[in-house]
């Protein structure tokens, strides 16, 4: 289970939440996330166009079908599936999809106002250049940044905003 997740779910355990995740690929994270909190619905938007994972939308249906009534594919492009959420809608969204700094800054740009107040926007690979630069251009003084180190995960990192009222 992801950092930021094992976090969230700490926070959260008991309570009815809602989660996206933006990049899903073959849905290991999703699976953890789904079978780890019981009271979770999960919304997984991925194009699934990747061309090095040319299975991946089935796998991950597959990987998830024992969870079919907590979990909803969306295969679109990010951008254009986070226009079909309404603002504050999610405890938490994941991002973990395109890694190049315009498309990182796109996500963190069109998911954030879908995060609740006091929810958590957070995301894989804080330590690649490109994705660092993002959050670190995407914040301002109303956003508190956490990095949490993965030294499960090949020394990934993740990073999570924290929105305040």
């Amino acid at each position: 289970m992801r950092p930021s997740f094992n976090l969230f779910c700490n926070l959260t355990y008991d309570k009815p939440t809602i989660a996206a995740e933006i990049g899903v690929r073959h849905g290991d994270n999703a699976l953890d996330m789904v079978a780890n909190h019981k009271n979770l619905e999960l919304f997984l938007i991925d194009s699934f166009k990747e061309s090095d994972c040319p299975d991946a939308e089935f796998t991950a249906r597959e990987k998830l079908s024992n969870y079919s009534h907590r979990v909803n594919f969306f295969v679109e492009e990010s951008e254009s599936a986070s226009k079909f959420f309404r603002d504050k809608l999610f405890d938490y969204v994941y991002i973990d999809a395109d890694h190049t700094y315009e498309s990182v800054i796109k996500d963190l740009t069109n998911w954030w106002p879908k995060v609740k107040d006091t929810g958590i926007l957070a995301g894989h690979d804080y330590n690649m250049p490109s994705v660092e630069a993002a959050v670190r251009d995407f914040l301002d003084e109303t956003k508190v940044l956490f990095l949490v180190d993965d030294r499960s995960d090949g020394e990934r990192v993740d990073f999570m905003i924290f929105r305040r009222r």
